[in-house]
């Protein structure tokens, strides 16, 4: 609790001119986009008349001070210390007496709330600081209570409402429309999927699933590539490879050149000579040439690219919250991605499918708290895959092949899930992949067929591109 030397943070003038203008022109609290709660006021004698005015109002009655008094004397609160503190008759013709219009109501209101705010957070700190120096609980396990708590503080701190009627809400649609909002979300470079998605816009959470191996993260590092050559901030969150791995694939997207060469060094020609001597013979050095030229370039452009990319271990759903929230506060992303999801930490005393189902609604929230679009990989269960032996070149991923929780397929705005049937049939195009639109909130569904080039990691659109 807040020490007994220190005064909570108060004003007793503002509140007592908030309840004192609504007394003197009751339909002032209508001017008040969203009024305090009784809760709010210091006051306790206050805060029992505001209780009365909220409750004549909510009964479609005037709540003059005649009114209030009568309401007051009716529920026996009305007498002197009959609530505990000060005769609320005399407090009220105090208030008419002392309070000379009611101009300004929304700015007193805002007063009241923010100081109530404010108490709260001072009582709250000390809790924390209590829990800090008694509990011998983990860090972690510190951090998600001194959440709760602010948490309780952030809900019960009063919101200016901003919902309207069908009038209105058609009116900020049409509008909406005509400046273009619904198409102004970043592009991935994939033509179809950039057409059926209308671009990867604020709010929305999509879904990147597959089988291990078939190409997840580099799908979702041709799409950040993708948005980051158009001037789009993106981040990622790594949680499978580490960020030297994750660099190195996006130069050898960038550049063409195999992972089997990024390794050996595109720049050394004797560390390059037996591995192009084997598949060129004696043009390798012509090759490696181009190779070198291409790996130069690539280093250039992957560096100019923003794209911001952090491999930390996160330790459940309130870390993971509060990574996004520091990358997006640090870079300014519009998008933030990660891979993948079922390797986010739970809490071991809830189920696998509750764990998964806890990453997927924090990703799907803060993406709507924050502004920007989350992408996530998933992995597919096994059902698909024993599909997928049978008839590799029929089967079909579905969203209820997500692995570990069903949540997943509730939560996907947009679910994207890759399949490449070489990948379980030799005698098939290896070069053929599928990317399944399964779930579009906004658009279409269907697929829309790629080239997998595993050599550089990379997919790219099958031509022609053609309509959707």
């Amino acid at each position: 609790m807040i020490p007994v030397d220190r005064v909570p943070p108060h004003d007793l003038g503002a509140e007592r001119a908030l309840v004192g203008g609504v007394l003197v022109r009751p339909s002032s609290l209508h001017d008040i986009p969203d009024p305090p709660s009784p809760a709010d006021f210091y006051d306790q004698g206050l805060s029992v008349i505001w209780t009365s005015i909220l409750a004549l109002d909510a009964r479609k009655r005037a709540p003059d001070a005649v009114a209030v008094n009568v309401d007051l004397d009716r529920q026996g609160l009305a007498g002197p210390r009959a609530h505990g503190g000060p005769d609320l008759t005399v407090m009220i013709s105090e208030l008419l007496s002392e309070t000379t219009n009611a101009a300004n109501m929304p700015y007193r209101a805002l007063c009241v709330r923010t100081l109530a705010t404010k108490r709260r957070f001072a009582v709250q700190g000390e809790l924390i600081s209590q829990l800090a120096w008694q509990s011998t609980a983990s860090v972690d396990q510190l951090l998600d209570q001194a959440e709760g708590f602010l948490g309780e503080v952030s809900d019960r701190h009063a919101f200016d409402l901003t919902g309207s009627g069908s009038a209105e809400s058609v009116a900020e649609a049409v509008k909406w429309l005509d400046s273009g909002e619904g198409t102004k979300g970043p592009r991935c470079g994939f033509d179809r999927l950039d057409r059926a998605v209308q671009g990867f816009g604020p709010g929305g959470y999509t879904i990147i699933g597959a089988r291990p191996s078939i190409g997840k993260t580099s799908f979702l590092l041709n799409l950040l590539t993708g948005m980051a050559r158009r001037g789009h901030r993106v981040g990622l969150i790594s949680l499978e490879m580490p960020r030297v791995q994750i660099t190195l694939n996006r130069l050898c997207q960038a550049s063409g050149v195999s992972t089997t060469m990024a390794r050996l060094g595109p720049l050394n020609p004797e560390a390059c000579e037996p591995e192009l001597r084997r598949t060129h013979g004696h043009d390798w050095r012509e090759i490696h040439s181009q190779v070198r030229q291409a790996w130069i370039n690539s280093l250039d452009e992957v560096a100019a690219l923003p794209i911001f990319i952090e491999d930390r271990d996160v330790r459940g759903p309130a870390d993971l919250r509060r990574l996004i929230r520091a990358m997006v506060r640090k870079h300014g992303l519009e998008v933030i991605s990660l891979d993948y999801l079922q390797l986010v930490r739970g809490d071991q005393r809830l189920k696998r499918h509750e764990q998964v189902a806890a990453a997927s609604l924090a990703c799907k929230w803060i993406a709507r708290d924050l502004g920007v679009n989350m992408i996530v990989c998933a992995q597919l269960g096994r059902g698909f895959e024993e599909r997928c032996v049978r008839s590799p070149s029929d089967a079909r991923p579905v969203m209820g092949d997500l692995k570990d929780s069903g949540q997943l397929e509730q939560d996907a705005d947009l679910g994207i899930l890759l399949h490449r049937p070489h990948h379980y049939d030799s005698s098939m195009d290896p070069e053929g992949a599928v990317a399944f639109v399964a779930k579009n909130r906004n658009g279409p569904t269907g697929k829309i067929p790629l080239r997998w080039l595993g050599d550089c990691v990379s997919f790219y659109p099958a031509t022609p591109q053609g309509a959707w």
